[in-house]
């Protein structure tokens, strides 16, 4: 009888540590795929958004040009990358990884609320700007700066959970 229960109690340990190293192994796969498939492809527009950017921040000394780009370049650029993003988050399967990918999803969503605020405040800093538009758009521009600190945070946030995926599961 006693060696029945300890036959059954070595199964059980060893079904369990099988069933945890098969879900690490999927996880370590989907994570893999994730960080060197998915990932590139929003990286490498990333580096196209930075050249919008640059662009961008250029005009702004010429609101109506600079709202044009916004709206009609950089906002639809985020946007699109913010619906890949979407798409890669919908085609995962272990919660460890969709739990990062949903970061990366906040840092887009907070990305494009921050470019639309500062859409509104090119139109109202376009001429003739009244007092009260320029008290508007130095209001708008407060909550800009906690949107910029959001993003930040959460991009560290993301790379700091990517990094320590990366090293739990072995990948660059």
């Amino acid at each position: 009888m006693k060696r029945s229960r300890i036959t059954i109690l070595l199964f059980s340990i060893i079904s369990i540590v099988l069933l945890l190293t098969a879900c690490n192994s999927e996880i370590e796969e989907e994570f893999n795929k994730y960080n060197t498939k998915d990932r590139i492809n929003l990286y490498n527009k990333s580096l196209k958004l930075k050249e919008l950017q640059n662009e961008y921040i250029s005009l702004m000394a010429q609101p109506k040009k600079a709202h044009d780009y916004l709206t009609e370049k950089v906002i639809p650029f985020v946007e699109d990358i913010y619906k890949q993003d979407k798409e890669i988050q919908k085609k995962l399967k272990t919660e460890e990884v969709k739990d990062l990918n949903a970061i990366s999803l906040k840092q887009f969503r907070l990305t494009l609320d921050m470019l639309k605020k500062q859409d509104d405040i090119l139109k109202l800093r376009i001429p003739p700007v009244s007092k009260e538009e320029h008290a508007k758009a130095l209001k708008i521009y407060e909550k800009v700066q906690k949107l910029s600190d959001d993003i930040q945070q959460t991009g560290d946030e993301y790379e700091k959970r990517r990094v320590e995926m990366a090293k739990k599961y072995e990948s660059k």
